[in-house]
């Protein structure tokens, strides 16, 4: 099977199902945008605009230009446009009256959008109000649907507050010392069992060396000589991959998640000189926060996974349905390729994992591949809007 790249998304989707893994990523097959996760790329997207103004604060405080009367801060985003805003408005303090808590406390009981307790008490202070609102309406309205009702805002307001409420402002950018917002990578793997060459559907060939991809939310320094990964999930604290009685992600899950073990490995390369490195994954309405210590050790074991995932997928020739009957829920209720339509009205994925037997995958892939898809290409959060 073609593979030339991993993300933590396609390592944990073979996973999940690797029928599915193959018309995402072998195919490019275009699945449905998922609300859910274009309402956490809302809240994502504000939190890195605050980090990015911060980073702006911090670089002026490095190197203080002289003036006699307060001047605005100022930061271009590509996709919404120039914001600016006064020192003072930054992190102004405002005390939330009485009713203004109750108003917002009862926008959030419902417990699917917020399993635990996500109620503010009295007496609560939000900070810069007025400045995070005014880009969360701008990033809001960016990047909404059409057809989105009024309480699809309200859920993404609340949970852009949830991030800067919790503990005061523990995962605050704004109260952070930034040292990059949604920074991407993109690394080879230099070893012998990483090198591949295939022959693409076009007939160009194509060799080179496995690489891994992708986009860290935001990297903070605590302190000299130490960085700190915040990873935020709007989504639920799951494994979707297990059966439901094993999907809870305990703190001794999270510490060989994969996704967590990559950014680590990820962040190792870009900052090589640096003497520790921590990684903490902010679940919003879902379990709060867990930070791990990783080391030198989980380099290793890093890599290792990827070697054995590689020469798994390279050598699949059969990529198994999660189930042949497609009685999981997984299958019948959250699968796009269960809801797609093939040219014989079977759903996608039967289609396509009959063709399989009966073409073989060489043939598949010359045939199915969806017109435009690279095997190689990556895209970026964000890049739908």
């Amino acid at each position: 099977m073609l593979i030339t790249y991993f993300r933590s998304s396609s390592y944990n989707q073979w996973d999940y199902c690797k029928m599915s893994y193959f018309l995402n990523y072998v195919l490019g097959l275009p699945q449905k945008a998922n609300k859910r996760a274009q309402q956490g790329t809302i809240v994502h997207k504000v939190l890195e605009i605050l980090a990015n103004c911060k980073k702006v604060i911090q670089n002026l405080e490095e190197n203080p230009v002289a003036c006699d009367e307060p001047t605005p801060y100022n930061f271009n985003d590509e996709h919404i446009g120039m914001i600016k805003w006064f020192h003072d408005d930054f992190l102004k303090p405002t005390l939330l009256q009485p009713e203004e808590i109750d108003s917002i406390n009862k926008t959030r009981i419902n417990k699917y959008n917020y399993k635990p307790e996500a109620k503010i008490p009295y007496n609560t202070v939000h900070y810069g109000q007025d400045m995070v609102d005014n880009i969360f309406k701008r990033v809001y309205d960016c990047y909404k649907w059409d057809d989105w009702a009024p309480v699809d805002k309200i859920t993404c307001h609340n949970w852009t507050w949830m991030a800067l409420e919790y503990m005061n402002g523990m995962f605050d950018p704004r109260k952070k010392n930034i040292i990059e917002a949604e920074p991407h990578f993109n690394f080879m793997i230099d070893k012998p069992w990483a090198y591949y060459e295939w022959e693409l559907p076009s007939g160009k060939k194509i060799s080179g060396n496995l690489g891994i991809k992708g986009t860290i939310d935001l990297i903070i320094s605590p302190s000299e000589g130490i960085i700190e990964v915040w990873d935020f999930k709007t989504g639920q604290r799951k494994n979707w991959a297990l059966p439901d009685n094993q999907s809870r992600k305990t703190y001794n899950k999270l510490c060989t998640d994969f996704q967590l073990m990559l950014y680590y490995y990820a962040t190792k390369k870009l900052y090589p000189d640096t003497k520790q490195i921590i990684v903490s994954i902010y679940f919003i309405r879902d379990g709060g926060p867990y930070t791990l210590c990783f080391d030198d050790r989980t380099l290793q074991e890093t890599e290792d996974r990827l070697c054995e995932r590689f020469q798994e997928i390279s050598t699949c020739t059969f990529p198994a349905m999660r189930d042949v009957q497609q009685k999981d829920f997984r299958c019948n209720k959250l699968c796009d390729y269960y809801k797609m339509k093939a040219p014989n009205d079977d759903n996608m994925c039967r289609f396509i994992h009959n063709q399989l037997s009966e073409i073989g995958m060489d043939e598949v892939v010359k045939k199915y591949t969806h017109a435009g898809h690279s095997i190689g290409y990556y895209q970026e959060p964000g890049q739908n809007v």
